[in-house]
């Protein structure tokens, strides 16, 4: 495998589990116990989107297609939105 392989795998995997993250934080609620620590906070979230779109300009410059990061920052930005309303 190269390395491209390997980040665009990274890269698809935050998609999904970002798309996924209502589901995912109901999981964690449910089984907070058997979990102890290892749950993700909204700062870890943030980072995950972070990361996602950090791999997101690194796949499409090596695909040279930087349009297809537009979707990517909008995700992240109602993310944050969407955070800012709850508080």
């Amino acid at each position: 495998l190269d390395n491209r392989t390997r980040w665009n795998s990274w890269y698809k995997m935050l998609v999904v589990l970002l798309d996924k993250r209502e589901q995912v934080e109901k999981y964690i609620q449910n089984h907070e116990d058997d979990l102890k620590e290892d749950v993700l906070s909204f700062q870890d979230w943030k980072k995950l989107c972070t990361i996602k779109d950090f791999l997101a300009i690194v796949i499409a410059s090596e695909l040279e297609e930087p349009e297809a990061l537009e979707g990517n920052r909008r995700d992240c930005n109602t993310m944050e939105k969407q955070r800012s309303r709850q508080q």
